[in-house]
């Protein structure tokens, strides 16, 4: 009878109803898996370009703070003295550095294989952050080049030699080596009474003081 055609009718309906359903989410499936691969193919692009905008985001917020350590480090003229260049180490110097330059530069030269880094790393990492802080300010004067650029200038006695290598580290001018040699002079302790004499080995390597006291 009709009564049971419209049943009928309502079931196919319903079934159609399902179907277009069932299609409606395949397609939305296979649409998401689509656009995942297209993602991955674009993805080197456009993780590098996200992560550029995310550093740039940083630096920027971090410009005034890094500037102001700069500063202070410029300020602090007993980082020269020879007490604190012997107590010198880049784990401590770290601890009072920028944070965030710190740790980047850590993370970038971590070895997967170590979770700890190496005193030699250590250092160089010190000496990473170093170079940054003399690109960002150029008063800034490094103590750990100019320990370096003292035993340059040991070697080759070069004022030359000084003004040039000022220009690739923050070691200073030759006129502020000279400076921190005069200061270095000044702090010095007298030798006591007697006679020094200066040795070298056979093969000039080391130097060795001997002081004979009660010669004169």
């Amino acid at each position: 009878d009709q009564r049971t055609e419209i049943e009928k009718l309502k079931k196919q309906l319903q079934k159609a109803y399902e179907d277009i359903a069932k299609i409606h989410d395949l397609y939305n499936e296979q649409h998401k898996k689509n656009e995942i691969l297209i993602r991955q193919q674009n993805s080197q692009f456009i993780n590098q370009q996200e992560c550029i905008k995310a550093i740039i985001k940083i630096a920027n917020a971090k410009r005034e703070s890094l500037f102001n350590d700069i500063e202070s480090l410029i300020r602090d003229n007993n980082k020269f003295s020879i007490e604190s260049l012997i107590t010198y180490t880049s784990r401590e110097w770290f601890n009072k550095r920028n944070q965030v330059a710190i740790k980047f530069i850590e993370t970038l030269v971590h070895n997967n294989q170590d979770n700890t880094l190496s005193q030699e790393k250590i250092f160089k990492t010190a000496v990473a952050i170093d170079t940054i802080y003399g690109a960002r300010h150029g008063k800034y004067v490094s103590e750990i080049q100019l320990v370096a650029l003292a035993i340059k200038y040991s070697i080759a006695r070069s004022k030359m030699i000084i003004n040039i290598d000022n220009h690739i580290t923050s070691s200073g001018s030759y006129y502020r080596f000279q400076k921190w040699l005069e200061e270095l002079s000044e702090n010095e302790e007298s030798l006591p009474e007697g006679l020094l004499f200066l040795t070298f080995d056979n093969e000039q390597r080391g130097q060795k003081n001997y002081l004979i006291e009660d010669l004169i």
